[in-house]
């Protein structure tokens, strides 16, 4: 039992406490004060506070002071810890994000070049591509489609299933449920399903063939019931082999070389090469004829050489001479032979005409007619007829500049310009101008600058803004079809078309999917900033220093 204080002895009691424990220690008001300051703790004026204090309170009150101290440091020490680790965390999803963005601008940047004759799949390579067409062709020829009221839907013809979207019935028909399904029916003596595999008719009786049954996946041939059953129940169905990517090579070659005979209508007179469409043959008229032109042979120490009359270099092959005409060697060439030379040059192009009797200079390369003298030899310093030559951009190696039809930019080759014209048709007819400002078509985004509308239609912006148009009118169809939606004149049926690839869909789910991702502009390059015009850079930077 602890000592009670008896109040004859109130003045040694302690004030802490209030028991009498001997040693105590006594503390004036400005004393006590500092004291509790020092062990960090809060003290007002008007706070009570104890005179005196025996020894065992004031060190349990400085082992608490210490205790509070030691646990803030430790906070703050844990605070740091997890702010770095925070830090190396942001760097490293930094870090991943930039090869991330790295490696997809890489696969950006490939071009797709084989696509699927029966889907809208793309690959890079031929193998790919065959595999794929090998088993989507049988996947095609068992699916069928048909209309329940407003409705697209799509059934599978083995199993007989129905579903509302074409990839997944895709992806079931030879899936192992599919597989399934038909070889109950096989075993069960299924009538339909017997009529499939059996090679023509009448042939589940009387067998006239060796191998009367068949696969009606890959239509391989089977002698027996039982061996197409274990034949739907192993891997080797719809597998494809190096013996069948052979013969379907073979086979696209020769059709290949059919269709290139049958569509070779035109061969030029000067390089005897075939074409098959019109306006390359027109093109490559002009060239050829312009470089034959201009094309002299001679015999030196029984050596048959060619010289250009332009700029008068002889070699010795005829190919070589004929990359070399209209290029930077060629122009370098003639403007140094003009400064010497000049008289004698104009007088090889000067004709007379025979009614007015005055004297016309033609060019030696496009044959444009020139009154003037100092006309003709601007155009032949600049070499301005180079574009005309050569369109398909193979022998010349001049910097040319190709503009888009639909914008003011440039490109320097011509695979660059065409993705870029895929682009930009896509997004040029979603541009709709209103009085000075331009409206996007899709989220009804406005600027003053048809510029910034290009750069806004089919980026992350974009995206959510249609998400969120889509999501307040996914439940009133009315306002759904008032955007995206079309009517077929001949079935009466209601379908979805993309406004920006153009591609249908049957169902309100699938538009509001793909809008949702909008795959359809992802693969497609941006504008260089460096090509456009001087005002539209200028309201482009202006625009992004504001939003910074």
């Amino acid at each position: 039992m602890e000592n009670i204080a008896i109040p004859d002895d109130i003045q040694t009691l302690c004030r802490f406490c209030l028991l009498q424990n001997e040693p105590t220690i006594c503390f004036t008001q400005g004393e006590i004060q500092s004291f509790l300051h020092n062990l960090h703790l809060d003290v007002e004026i008007s706070d009570a506070l104890p005179g005196k204090i025996c020894v065992q309170c004031y060190n349990s009150i400085a082992n608490a002071s210490k205790f509070i101290n030691m646990v803030q440091s430790n906070e703050n020490a844990i605070k740091n810890i997890k702010s770095t680790k925070y830090e190396d965390l942001n760097i490293s999803n930094s870090d991943d994000k930039i090869q991330n963005d790295i490696s997809s601008s890489n696969d950006e940047a490939h071009v797709f070049k084989y696509k699927c004759k029966f889907c809208w799949q793309t690959f890079k390579k031929s193998f790919k591509m065959k595999i794929h067409v090998y088993r989507c062709g049988k996947v095609l020829k068992n699916m069928s489609t048909f209309l329940d009221g407003n409705v697209r839907k799509y059934k599978c013809g083995l199993c007989k299933l129905v579903g509302l979207r074409k990839g997944n019935m895709r992806r079931h028909i030879g899936g192992v449920s599919c597989k399934k399904k038909v070889i109950d029916c096989i075993n069960k003596m299924d009538k339909e399903m017997l009529k499939k595999i059996t090679r023509g008719s009448d042939v589940v009786l009387y067998r006239t063939t060796s191998d009367p049954y068949e696969c009606p996946l890959c239509f391989k041939s089977f002698k027996s019931l039982k061996s197409v059953a274990n034949h739907l129940s192993s891997e080797e169905c719809l597998k494809v082999t190096s013996e069948t990517t052979d013969l379907m090579m073979l086979n696209e070659s020769h059709e290949d070389s059919d269709d290139d005979k049958k569509s070779y209508k035109s061969k030029c007179p000067f390089c005897k090469n075939s074409f098959s469409v019109e306006e390359t043959y027109k093109k490559h008229a002009i060239w050829c004829e312009a470089v034959y032109t201009n094309i002299e042979e001679f015999v030196e120490e029984n050596i048959k050489k060619f010289r250009c009359r332009i700029c008068n270099h002889i070699l010795c092959s005829k190919f070589g001479l004929k990359r070399h005409i209209g290029t930077a060697l060629c122009k370098k060439t003639f403007n140094n032979s003009l400064e010497n030379g000049k008289k004698d040059f104009l007088l090889k192009i000067s004709k007379i005409s025979n009614t007015n009797h005055t004297i016309t200079y033609q060019c030696p390369l496009c044959k444009k007619d020139f009154h003037q003298e100092n006309r003709i030899i601007d155009h032949l310093k600049q070499m301005n007829c180079i574009e005309i030559l050569n369109p398909e951009g193979q022998d010349f190696k001049v910097k040319r500049k190709l503009q888009c039809c639909h914008c003011i930019a440039q490109f320097k080759r011509r695979g660059e310009l065409g993705r870029h014209v895929d682009w930009c048709g896509k997004i040029s007819g979603n541009i709709v101008e209103e009085g000075g400002s331009f409206r996007c078509f899709l989220c009804d985004y406005m600027s003053n600058y048809k510029f910034n509308v290009r750069m806004h239609i089919g980026g992350e912006e974009c995206r959510r803004r249609i998400s969120e148009i889509l999501a307040k009118d996914y439940k009133d169809i009315k306002n759904v079809i008032e955007k995206v939606a079309k009517v077929n004149s001949v079935t009466n049926s209601v379908f979805y078309e993309c406004p920006l690839c153009k591609k249908t869909f049957g169902s309100v789910n699938d538009i509001f999917d793909h809008l949702m991702n909008i795959n359809c502009l992802s693969k497609v390059d941006d504008v260089d900033i460096d090509l456009l015009p001087i005002e539209d850079q200028l309201n482009y930077y202006e625009e992004s220093k504001e939003t910074l």
